[in-house]
């Protein structure tokens, strides 16, 4: 099934700048390089300008992880570590599991916890 494009005037609307505060969701591999660990803190103190509505764990299969599930497991966990550096054990409701596999092909999707989630919000 073919998919029909978005209005040109929807967006445009999407690309105008933020108005603050921004609801945010963070799909992330934190296990798997520095980078993600570094958004996720700055995001976290950034509460100002920033409402986080959702921390996902995002799978991912390097030599750190012997499978796209574990790279998400993984990923899943650093995220408690970080949130407990950062004394904001607050936001674990916020946290979800990702996709154990990637999308098999552009009209398949994945089932999981955060695919679910990111759908309510």
């Amino acid at each position: 099934m073919p998919f029909e494009p978005l209005p040109t005037d929807f967006l445009l609307h999407r690309l105008q700048r933020p108005v603050y505060p921004a609801d945010v969701v963070l799909d992330t591999d934190t296990y798997n390089e520095m980078d993600d660990l570094f958004a996720l803190s700055y995001l976290i103190r950034s509460g100002d300008r920033l409402r986080l509505k959702g921390i996902h764990a995002a799978p991912f299969f390097n030599h750190h992880a012997a499978s796209p599930a574990d790279g998400m497991e993984k990923s899943y966990q650093e995220i408690f570590k970080l949130l407990g550096l950062l004394q904001r054990d607050d936001l674990a409701p916020l946290v979800c599991r990702g996709s154990e596999r990637y999308l098999p092909s552009e009209a398949e999707a994945v089932d999981s916890q955060a695919a679910r989630r990111l759908v309510r919000l």
